[in-house]
């Protein structure tokens, strides 16, 4: 299939012989190709949706947001590792959820983080008081301990 463009240009030129003026109607045929037509369809459509994403979006439900490591002891395990309490890995489904320790947790080492998440640290079992932010590779302690958590993804 083979798609026509028609494009029309009117023209006034002035014939020497006749001393009038004359108007030419030239026609010209732009021919595109089907496949032409549709790389170039394409790419303008992927620009178009490219420009409209959101470059905050959410991250997926099951996707890995936050890897941490709690220790019941107030120095991420720096002495010993005798107060070990296990690994949190933390998921986009997770977003905006409060969460309780189960443990006397007294340290929080964050890992990694990904989809633009953190996590947020609470001394009380309900997100409410005491709230803590923590980066990657911190150590986040406290005399007292962490009752809950929560992660925010942008």
């Amino acid at each position: 299939m083979v798609l026509s463009l028609f494009v029309t240009i009117h023209q006034q030129s002035q014939l020497s012989n006749f001393n009038t003026r004359q108007h030419l109607l030239y026609t010209y045929r732009i021919t595109i190709s089907k496949m032409h037509f549709a790389v170039a369809f394409t790419t303008l459509t992927s620009l178009a949706m490219g420009v409209a994403a959101d470059p905050n979006s959410k991250p997926p439900p099951n996707a890995n947001v936050i890897s941490a490591r709690i220790w019941g002891d107030s120095d991420c395990g720096a002495k010993n590792n005798d107060h070990n309490l296990g690994e949190v890995t933390l998921h986009g489904n997770d977003d905006g959820k409060c969460s309780k320790f189960s443990d006397e947790v007294k340290s929080v080492k964050q890992y990694e983080h990904d989809y633009n998440c953190k996590l947020v640290l609470y001394s009380d079992k309900n997100c409410k008081r005491g709230k803590k932010d923590i980066k990657d590779g911190q150590c986040r302690a406290t005399s007292s301990h962490f009752g809950s958590y929560k992660v925010e993804c942008k």
